[in-house]
């Protein structure tokens, strides 16, 4: 049985915008929910007019087995939440962003650490370990600093080989590229989906300041809605 993380509030699953980035990070802090894409035409019931879409679960089993279940789907997804991150602009250099996203990750991203206060910073420490990528990834045998052995002792139970891990980290980048260039064409109604959310959210009472972290929208704008 697979120990994916329960997600952070079960009441907002199916609430978050449909629009998110796709992989990256290296942390996260969040799993928000488990999704299934779904594409009419590979066979899953038209429910868009064409368009793909995606079911919301609360946890991985039920988004698996809707998955194997129904054709036409795609693999389950988590769609996760980073108030921190690890950006990788060009290769071996990485940056420590300081800011709120959302993004889909393969959920076998989550044998990677929930971000600590200490996980960047010993990660971009000038005495790092030279193998800390490796660390994060689960593949270092010999860890001395305490705020990456967490990190080893995570994701070291999953047991991937380096290749393994490898050949996923390019592949999520390819499709993070591809993911982006549907965006930027396709756009989904982005803004109508966050003040959708938004509104979805002052129905259940939330505060200004958790609606405008997880929609993005000023608090000008959500008070209009």
């Amino acid at each position: 049985m697979n120990d994916y993380p329960k997600v952070f509030d079960e009441k907002m699953v199916g609430k978050y915008p449909a629009l998110a980035r796709a992989g990256g990070g290296y942390v996260w802090d969040e799993v928000l929910e488990y999704r299934v894409w779904c594409h009419p035409e590979d066979g899953a019931e038209d429910l868009e007019e064409g368009s793909e879409y995606y079911h919301a679960f609360v946890n991985y089993e039920d988004a698996k087995k809707f998955s194997e279940s129904n054709k036409g789907t795609e693999e389950p997804l988590a769609l996760i939440l980073q108030e921190e991150f690890i950006d990788e602009p060009e290769f071996g250099k990485y940056v420590h962003v300081k800011e709120t996203r959302i993004t889909e990750w393969a959920v076998e991203y989550l044998i990677r650490p929930r971000r600590t206060k200490d996980t960047i910073p010993n990660f971009l420490s000038p005495n790092a370990p030279s193998n800390r990528l490796d660390i994060l990834r689960g593949l270092a045998k010999n860890v001395d600093d305490e705020g990456l052995k967490e990190a080893y002792k995570d994701a070291n139970k999953h047991a991937w080989t380096k290749q393994e891990l490898e050949a996923y980290d390019y592949a999520a980048m390819r499709e993070q590229d591809e993911r982006g260039k549907l965006v930027h064409a396709e756009n989904r109604g982005r803004k109508e989906r966050e003040i959708e959310m938004a509104r979805a959210m002052k129905m259940d009472n939330e505060t200004i300041e958790k609606i405008i972290k997880y929609t993005g929208l000023t608090e000008d704008e959500i008070h209009n809605i």
